[in-house]
């Protein structure tokens, strides 16, 4: 088994190469062993236009994995659910709790996922919420919570 590691960066704050989008989140495409990756889903502005421009066929993914709730993490989820057909998403058992952000003002605006686990899962989300280490494959794990250690809460 080839156990080379390849990481493609679909979306990302900048843009190395002129043909794709760029935005304030991320997502990258790792493959390793045979077994696709796709980490996080960015705020699904550039996803579609980027997996085209990189042609990356999205049914050829094994799972999805949202490193937590926020929506430029997770915002594109709907869309590549759309273009993957169903698949297991990995993640947190409190990735769909409410999350906030605070402007200098002190006022609190919803920044978590964008939608409900019902509808993802009409959409093929199988999820797979776990807050312990997941064995992927035999070269990608996924680590688990990583404990907090400030209070911030956002």
């Amino acid at each position: 088994m080839d156990a080379n590691l390849k990481i493609t960066v679909i979306t990302e704050n900048t843009v190395p190469k002129r043909h794709l989008l760029a935005e304030h989140g991320l997502s990258l495409l790792v493959e390793c062993g045979g077994f696709k990756l796709l980490f996080d889903t960015g705020q699904g502005l550039a996803i579609d236009h980027n997996v085209k421009a990189l042609k990356v066929d999205l049914t050829q993914i094994n799972a999805i994995a949202l490193s937590h709730g926020h929506n430029d993490h997770t915002g594109g989820l709907k869309k590549v659910l759309a273009l993957s057909g169903p698949k297991p998403v990995y993640g947190h058992p409190g990735i769909f709790d409410e999350k906030y952000s605070v402007n200098p003002a002190g006022e609190r605006s919803l920044n978590g996922i964008p939608f409900t686990r019902e509808e993802l899962a009409a959409l093929g989300a199988e999820f797979r919420l776990e807050s312990g280490p997941v064995h992927l494959s035999k070269e990608i794990i996924l680590c688990g919570q990583v404990p907090r250690v400030t209070d911030l809460r956002v």
